[in-house]
């Protein structure tokens, strides 16, 4: 399994176990809200392992931004200086880089983005 995918699936469990709304990789277009996404990835690769980069999503359709924001604190306790394993790969280092929440264009719903950076290297 790929670094990446592998690290996708310690995100969706770890953050499935800390929310209390659905988390999606692909959420279907008539998904109920609140619910979170595991959102884009990126990688770089370094002579001791990989810097990866993953943006997790939180959306709302809460009078305010409450909700999304209550979700992101939720998510940022259980990764954000946190270190995992699975699937032959060590996580370490995890940061919580940036965390967003703004109206989405339709006017109604809100979306949060964080971005988090974490080291991976094989075990």
């Amino acid at each position: 399994m790929s670094i990446d995918l592998a690290w996708q699936k310690i995100l969706y469990a770890t953050i499935d176990d800390a929310v209390s709304c659905a988390v999606e990789v692909t959420p279907p277009h008539d998904a109920d809200l609140p619910y979170v996404q595991i959102g884009e990835s990126s990688l770089e690769d370094f002579p001791t392992g990989k810097e990866m980069f993953c943006d997790v999503h939180t959306w709302s359709s809460a009078e305010g931004a409450h909700e999304v924001k209550t979700i992101q604190h939720q998510i940022r306790e259980v990764l954000h200086a946190s270190n995992h394993n699975g699937d032959g790969y060590n996580y370490s280092c995890c940061r919580e880089l940036d965390c967003r929440v703004f109206r989405d264009t339709d006017g109604e719903t809100w979306h949060g983005v964080q971005s988090f950076r974490v080291f991976a290297s094989e075990v």
